[in-house]
């Protein structure tokens, strides 16, 4: 068991690494674009939950994906009262592999972002770096069932790509 959850964890470092080195550093202050000001805030807040609904809601996708439900039912469930920690458990779904599984998952989104201009490479990076450092208390964290980000329509302000299309669709 202990080799087990070594060898998650070191694979969740090597895919940190990896993402890391893909985006790749910042080669001057001159050319970095100025990051989405919602983002910023909430990173300067260091609060999850002031990031953009269409950033909120691709999450609530990735732990759907991860989880093996539609969205519609981790909805549900968040409105309910349900952490995406304790929604998962009920499906069989050990925290571990909701992370790994909610991170690897944004970043395929954020990437597919980057590649259709919607994002740039700094914005994605700033986000999967915040992403990764709060992914504890995104999943354990009780939304208020009237929060805008689990109502159905949601989605409204997506940045439209591919991947948000594949998405919404399950």
């Amino acid at each position: 068991m202990r080799s087990k959850l070594g060898a998650l964890a070191l694979g969740l470092l090597a895919t940190s690494a990896i993402v890391i080195g893909a985006l790749g550093p910042a080669t001057g202050a001159a050319a970095e674009p100025e990051a989405d000001v919602e983002i910023e805030a909430a990173i300067a807040g260091n609060d999850h939950t002031r990031l953009p609904i269409w950033l909120r809601h691709s999450i609530i996708v990735c732990a759907a994906e991860t989880i093996d439900v539609h969205v519609a039912t981790v909805k549900a469930g968040l409105r309910a009262g349900h952490s995406l920690k304790e929604i998962a458990a009920r499906h069989g779904v050990r925290p571990l592999e909701l992370k790994r599984g909610i991170l690897a998952c944004e970043w395929h989104f954020l990437a597919r972002l980057v590649e259709a201009g919607k994002l740039s490479r700094w914005q994605a990076y700033r986000v999967f770096e915040f992403i990764e450092d709060h992914i504890d208390r995104i999943i354990n964290y009780h939304y208020n069932p009237h929060d805008p980000v689990l109502r159905d329509d949601a989605t409204s302000d997506v940045p439209e790509t591919d991947a948000v299309a594949d998405a919404a669709t399950n």
